[in-house]
């Protein structure tokens, strides 16, 4: 019989599974889902923050590393509904130029 444990306070509150086999699937997966949404939302926000004071606010003046980052991470979580804002993507992806492709 697995025993369950809070630790922690607040946001850094979790749970600790005590058993024989207490590393499955069933018991990470709820837990990874949801850190894992704090933690690109977060993300997400400190990519905000760069673009608006080092890059006026504009994504196209990122290097094409980090435009693409940025898009993968705004598209993810746009599909799990965390981030609402439009993002012009064409005009992102056409401002990169043939010479950044290398």
């Amino acid at each position: 019989m697995a025993k369950i444990i809070s630790v922690g306070k607040g946001h850094s509150k979790y749970n600790v599974i005590i058993a024989k086999n207490a590393l499955t699937k069933k018991n990470l997966i709820p837990s990874l889902k949801n850190k894992n949404k704090i933690l690109l939302s977060l993300c997400y926000n400190l990519f905000a923050r760069k673009i608006s004071k080092y890059h006026g606010g504009k994504i196209v003046k990122l290097k094409i590393e980090d435009k693409v980052n940025f898009l993968l991470l705004y598209e993810h979580l746009v599909k799990e509904k965390i981030v609402k804002k439009k993002i012009d993507h064409q005009k992102v992806i056409d401002s990169i130029s043939d010479d950044e492709h290398f």
